[in-house]
């Protein structure tokens, strides 16, 4: 299951560009979070994996991956209001 809507091909190109600036800022975000938050949520929102197994993959806790998913989330949104 996708936790995205994706993008439809038929935007004008002001919005293609808008929505690839942004997926540029989201990747530099998430470039900038530490090692275990940046691997639950791309294990997480990318790969769909529930967050149960993602904490048996990486041997952690149900908890310490929905805090590490918190805080991966906080982390990209002030790092993109910061840097927009």
């Amino acid at each position: 299951m996708s936790h995205f809507k994706f993008y439809s091909a038929q935007e004008s190109p002001e919005q293609t560009l808008i929505v690839i600036e942004l997926l540029q800022r989201i990747t530099l975000a998430i470039s900038d979070l530490p090692d275990r938050p940046r691997l639950c949520l791309l294990l997480y929102y990318i790969e769909g994996l529930k967050q149960a197994d993602i904490a048996k993959q990486l041997n952690l806790t149900t908890r310490t991956v929905q805090h590490d998913l918190a805080k991966a989330m906080v982390h990209c949104h002030q790092w993109i209001q910061k840097n927009t």
